[in-house]
């Protein structure tokens, strides 16, 4: 597989050098924006009924260190050998011009990738995960960013038990001036989803969940149909990976099947959260990199997590800065 990246002033512009150069069956794999440019990659698989050359000894001493490279950055992270060998395993296929090109093809073969934001759906978005996970700014955050794009939102809690919890999400809703509501149960919730209709994108925030226990799943299976919602992951990142995989196999089963990673600005190690993502199996749909709500979250995609796993030269690896240029 011949694999290159390609500069231009627009995504347009991008596609159509990757189209001039590898012809019209070329696959795009991702696209970052730079500053004012775009950055894309693109791949052409060769032909089957054409023999591919060998490699020659510089290309596979390349290919070599490349895969070297990015093993020793998965290690790191902590990620599980068999994921390591999946992910190598696809980098393989690839003619690479370096390791990140590589990487980000694989993580884009390996991971899906399918955001909530972009664009936003007007069904119901129940947040849940453990107690501590972040739901509620992430609430905030979500709703931060859907009014950014002009779209009316309401915030929902079900989360009486935490004290404060409430009164938390009230002050996001006055400060972002959207409406709140508290729902008690599943029954008060289905009231207020109806009452509040579908021309406004709701998000519901979760009382934290024992996933493991029968009597707590049921619990997140009556406020799902109540709202007739899609259940979102929240996850923080920083946990053991057999532990995060197991939870997201566990959620995954109450009809998760999106998965929002938070504290990506105070977690050195993802290791956990491609092991949830991968073993749920669950989708990655966006990244909460900051304590500001103001900040919002970033659409999950294979450019930012590679640059996440795989730091640029000139951005080592206690920075974290993410490839769009937000700091946390």
């Amino acid at each position: 597989m011949r694999l290159r990246t390609f500069n231009a002033s627009s995504i347009a512009e991008a596609i159509r050098l990757a189209r001039a150069e590898l012809g019209p069956e070329a696959v795009i794999l991702a696209t970052e924006k730079l500053g004012k440019s775009v950055r894309l990659t693109a791949a052409l698989e060769p032909p089957g009924d054409l023999v591919a050359h060998p490699p020659t000894r510089g290309t596979a001493i390349a290919a070599s260190k490349s895969v070297e490279t990015i093993t020793r950055a998965l290690s790191n992270h902590g990620v599980p050998e068999r994921h390591i060998e999946r992910i190598t395993a696809i980098i393989a296929g690839f003619s690479l011009d370096d390791p990140r090109q590589g990487l980000n093809a694989a993580l884009r073969v390996r991971f899906d990738f399918r955001p909530l934001t972009t664009p936003f759906r007007n069904r119901p978005v129940l947040l849940v995960g453990l107690p501590g996970a972040g739901k509620t700014s992430c609430a905030a955050k979500l709703a931060a960013m859907a009014k950014a794009l002009d779209q009316n939102v309401t915030l929902v809690t079900c989360d009486m038990a935490k004290a404060g919890a409430a009164e938390q999400l009230a002050i996001y809703a006055r400060a972002l001036h959207v409406h709140a509501y508290r729902a008690r149960d599943a029954a008060a919730l289905s009231r207020i989803v109806d009452s509040i209709g579908r021309e406004s994108l709701i998000v519901i925030d979760s009382v934290g969940c024992n996933v493991f226990l029968e009597s707590e799943r049921s619990v997140l299976r009556e406020l799902t149909a109540a709202a007739s919602a899609e259940p979102v992951l929240v996850q923080a990142c920083g946990g053991d990976p057999a532990e995060t995989a197991e939870l997201a196999h566990c959620f995954a089963e109450v009809g998760v099947q999106r998965l929002v990673a938070t504290r990506l600005d105070a977690s050195r190690r993802l290791g956990g959260i491609l092991s949830a993502a991968a073993d749920g199996p669950l989708a990655l749909a966006e990244f909460s990199h900051s304590p500001e709500i103001a900040a919002g979250v970033l659409p999950a995609d294979a450019v930012s997590l590679g640059d996440r796993l795989l730091p640029r030269a000139e951005q080592p690896l206690s920075t974290w800065e993410m490839s769009s240029g937000v700091t946390a």
